[in-house]
């Protein structure tokens, strides 16, 4: 059976959708039975895709009706022609939803304006499009179809798209909602005036689009390829779109290419791992393998594949007696290997003849976040009634383990007034049990807004508003800059351990920075400079994936850096050290072109001193070193090097040891033996 799981966002796009057109539907019906409108209303409610066709219908006959009323039906005309617009958009977007959630959680609302200067934005879980309306209809069609998608399309993981693969996956999008309407002639409006001069412009555009076209041909564009853009928006929720992530997630779409258009019996690549994007394809296609083997080499692959460490497994066939033979695959695997995310069964003519099934690892990061999530979605429900009665809604979660979380939370309807209220309860004895259900761990209460900079302000808390000088939102690179007004306010907002930010950050999608105004900021360290450089330069600790856990500097000369991994991963590939040193130093020469003739080493991180020690006297190997002896009370370290150790000049020896000294925190002797 074809999975129909719906996001919490297009429920609510559906319940939406469902009070405004039961305000209309009421009114014509009030003079009916009891019986026959609660009827209707059980049935629109059940088919939430027919709202937007029915309130076509509704305004088509009125538009006949008033033909004879000029001023009626102009004002008439420009609501049937927004509500036609919308029922084709939204019921694509529902279409394109059961292929992959999340990728159009909004659905859409025109409202004409008579002004030359459209807009759109978010607000009450619908994406809204103000434009002028025009007598040429393609126009109004293409047009607010477009600004729709410009918000409404991946709005939290878009940006980690390159520019034109961004633009170019809007455009495929948009192409099938024109295609949908062949009565229009908005797919030429929309080839003639909007496509073919973006090609002109930017000649990778075509280039993109024959690549998406190739993904979509064989199903793979919004069921695997979007599919994996929005887990790796997932992945890096609050976090900036860096031109790495970019990149690969680029490659990762000609990867599906070279699938997509291999020939029957060519053998291609079907596996990636990148840093982000770690992703497998299983086809199930060979006669031999079935007749020989049966299913066993599959499963043995699949185990193979997890014990790499691939976060996303998409098993895949074409034909009956493969499809059987995934089905048996499914039953082998799932609960005890996989988690079956998506199912999906590709019909001709009523019969299925492919099948493609998305899985994901039980220990991957998102089954771990979900699993955090949910424990606090049901904990919610078992302590909150309103919650579980559905008048208090959980928009999202942050959280992490055994330090914390943040739930931003909305009443359904407006009688319940602040929510907070309900969820801490009488005499605070509802948060207490949630305290008691999650012990060492704060819990932080956030009104959802649709206003981004009112829940950012929010999300930062404890940090009172008033203490806010200046929020500054990039949309563009998901960053939010607060400002604010003293050293104190920024110390709360980042909170112990740069926590309160974080949770604040993965709660609202966007990367969070925390500022002094310039008044009040001093000037800059060595190290601060340093580590300004390294934010920049290296993704992985911009967006605190990787901790840089103590560093020393001496301008001029040189640093030390040691870091560690701030992600729990069990089949981690490269260190932290080489991670910050970038494929072929790569990193490390950019950073090296802010400090011309400075020697900077990255180490990683070690519990013992002993060993942190030995691997910060580098270059000096560890296998040139004898022995280490520690002395906690003296801050004393005895080094011993064997015989074979290299001699280093007097002057680079003194500076090494300076640098390993202050990074380690121990006074460092050093013996030749």
């Amino acid at each position: 059976m074809k999975n129909l799981h719906v996001s919490h966002e297009l429920m609510m796009r559906r319940w939406v959708m469902t009070e405004e057109f039961l305000i209309k539907i009421i009114g014509l019906i009030a003079g009916s039975s009891v019986l026959s409108v609660v009827i209707i209303i059980l049935y629109l409610f059940n088919r939430p895709d027919k709202f937007e066709h029915w309130m076509r219908l509704f305004y088509q006959l009125i538009h006949h009706l008033s033909s004879n009323l000029p001023s009626v039906k102009k004002a008439i005309d420009r609501k049937l022609v927004a509500v036609s617009i919308q029922d084709t958009v939204n019921h694509i977007c529902d279409q394109i939803n059961e292929e992959s959630p999340d990728i159009l959680p909004h659905a859409l609302k025109i409202e004409w304006i008579k002004s030359d200067t459209p807009d759109s934005f978010i607000s009450k879980g619908r994406a809204v499009v103000r434009l002028k309306h025009y007598d040429n209809q393609d126009r109004n069609f293409v047009e607010s179809t477009l600004l729709y998608l410009k918000h409404g399309f991946l709005p939290r993981t878009k940006n980690y798209l390159d520019k034109t693969l961004r633009q170019s996956s809007e455009y495929k999008v948009a192409s099938r909602v024109f295609m949908a309407r062949r009565d229009t002639g908005a797919y030429d409006y929309f080839f003639e005036n909007e496509m073919m001069p973006a090609v002109k412009d930017d000649s990778r555009i075509q280039d993109d689009l024959q690549l998406l076209e190739n993904l979509d041909g064989v199903g793979l564009f919004t069921r695997v390829f979007l599919s994996e853009v929005t887990v790796t928006g997932q992945k890096l929720l609050g976090t900036v779109p860096t031109d790495t992530v970019k990149r690969e997630l680029r490659d990762f779409a000609r990867f599906l290419e070279t699938i997509a258009t291999k020939a029957k019996y060519e053998n291609v690549p079907l596996s990636f791992m990148g840093t982000k994007v770690k992703a497998s394809v299983i086809l199930v296609a060979k006669h031999e393998t079935i007749d020989r083997h049966g299913i066993d080499p599959y499963t043995s692959r699949i185990q193979r594949l997890l014990r790499e460490g691939y976060d996303s497994i998409y098993l895949a066939a074409w034909g009956v007696e493969f499809i059987k033979a995934v089905i048996s695959i499914k039953g082998k695997i799932e609960h005890d290997m996989l988690t079956i995310i998506r199912r999906y069964d590709y019909p001709v003519y009523s019969t299925t003849k492919a099948i493609l099934l998305v899985c994901q690892p039980k220990s991957s990061y998102l089954a771990q976040q979900k699993r955090l999530h949910d424990e606090v979605r049901q904990a919610f429900m078992d302590i909150v009634p309103e919650v579980k009665d559905g008048l208090v809604n959980i928009v999202c979660v942050s959280r992490v383990e055994k330090v914390g979380m943040k739930v931003a939370i909305k009443t359904v309807g407006p009688e319940l007034g602040d929510p907070t209220r309900c969820c801490i309860g009488a005499g605070a004895q509802r948060i207490k049990q949630l305290k008691q259900r999650f012990p060492n761990e704060f819990i932080g209460l956030i009104l959802w807004s649709d206003n981004l900079e009112e829940f950012v302000k929010g999300a930062i808390s404890p940090l009172n508003p008033k203490y806010i000088d200046e929020i500054q939102i990039d949309d563009e690179n998901l960053i939010v800059n607060v400002t604010v007004l003293s050293r104190e306010s920024a110390s709360k907002a980042i909170g112990k351990a740069g926590y309160n930010v974080r949770l604040a950050s993965e709660l609202t999608g966007y990367l969070i920075n925390v500022k002094l105004p310039p008044s009040l900021a001093k000037a800059q360290s060595p190290e601060d400079e340093l580590t300004e450089i390294l934010k920049r330069e290296i993704p992985e600790i911009l967006n605190r994936e990787i901790e840089v856990v103590r560093l020393a500097r001496i301008k001029g000369v040189g640093s030390k850096v040691i870091v560690r991994w701030t992600v729990s991963d069990p089949v981690q590939k490269h260190r932290a050290s080489e991670a910050c040193y970038g494929y072929e130093h790569g990193n490390l020469q950019r950073i090296k072109e802010y400090l011309p003739g400075e020697r900077i080493y990255f180490h990683d991180w070690y519990e013992t001193p002993e060993d942190q020690i030995s691997i910060c006297l580098y270059p000096i190997k560890r296998h040139e070193i004898e022995s280490v002896e520690v002395d906690d009370s003296s801050q004393l370290a005895v080094v011993t090097l064997n015989q074979g150790a290299n001699k280093i000049v007097s002057s680079e020896r003194d500076l090494n040891l300076a640098l390993c000294e202050e990074v380690t925190g121990f006074k460092i002797e050093v013996i030749h033996l």
